[in-house]
C-alpha cells in the first residue's frame, strides 16, 4: 500500500474544535494532521461572514477534499487522485444518524466489528448513491462512546487502501473536550 503524506491541520482547526465541543457539551474528534487538504467544509452559520461554529450547527462533521496517494481512486472523474474524507462526532439523536452509519441513507452495511487503536467499533460501507451524501461510496470506522456519542472517520472508496487511510487518520485525531483550552 502506498503511504499517505500527512500535514498539520489548518491553524483554525483547534479553536474550531474547542468551540464545537463547548457548545455541544461533549468531546469531538479534532484532526491534528490530514492528507494534503484541498478544501475543508466545517459547519458555518447561514451567512458566509458568520463564525465557523455557530448557533445553527447541530452536528460536528468535517467534510474534506484531499490529494490521495498514488493508487488511490477518488470520486471525481477529472482528477481521480482527489479524495474525499469525513470526520464526525454526533449525538445519537442526530437527524442524519439512521441507527447505522452516520450520513448514509439506509444506514449502510456493517461489515465487521473491529478494534482500531484500542477503540471497539465497526467497519461500515455506504453504497455510492446518486445524491451527494457525506458518506456515499465510503468505507468507515465508527464507534459509540459510553455516553452514547457517536464518533467516526471515513474515506471514499471501499478498498484496502482506504481502510489504511482511515486507520492512519485515526492515529492523527485527538478527542477535544468542552473544557480543553
Amino acid at each position: 500500500m502506498p503511504s499517505i503524506q500527512l500535514e498539520r491541520a489548518p491553524r483554525w482547526m483547534g479553536p474550531y474544535c474547542r468551540k464545537a465541543a463547548a457548545d455541544l457539551g461533549y468531546a469531538v474528534l479534532c484532526p491534528r494532521q490530514l492528507p494534503h487538504p484541498i478544501d475543508i467544509v466545517p459547519c458555518r452559520g447561514p451567512a458566509p461572514a458568520e463564525e465557523l461554529w455557530g448557533e445553527y450547527c447541530f452536528d460536528y462533521a468535517l467534510d474534506v477534499l484531499f490529494t490521495g496517494p498514488p493508487g488511490y481512486r477518488g470520486p471525481f472523474a477529472p482528477n481521480r487522485r482527489t479524495g474525499h474524507l469525513a470526520i464526525w462526532t454526533i449525538a445519537p439523536e442526530s437527524d442524519f444518524y439512521p441507527d447505522g452509519l452516520y450520513a448514509c441513507p439506509g444506514g449502510g452495511t456493517s461489515e465487521e466489528p473491529g478494534r482500531l487503536l484500542g477503540r471497539a467499533g465497526s467497519w461500515w460501507t455506504c453504497p455510492a448513491g446518486k445524491s451527494a451524501n457525506l458518506n456515499s461510496g465510503h468505507v468507515a470506522f465508527q464507534w459509540t462512546a459510553p455516553d452514547d456519542v457517536v464518533y467516526g472517520l471515513s474515506v471514499h472508496g471501499v478498498t484496502g487502501v482506504t481502510r489504511a487511510i482511515v486507520g492512519e487518520l485515526l492515529r492523527r485525531v485527538a478527542l477535544v473536550g468542552p473544557d480543553s483550552g
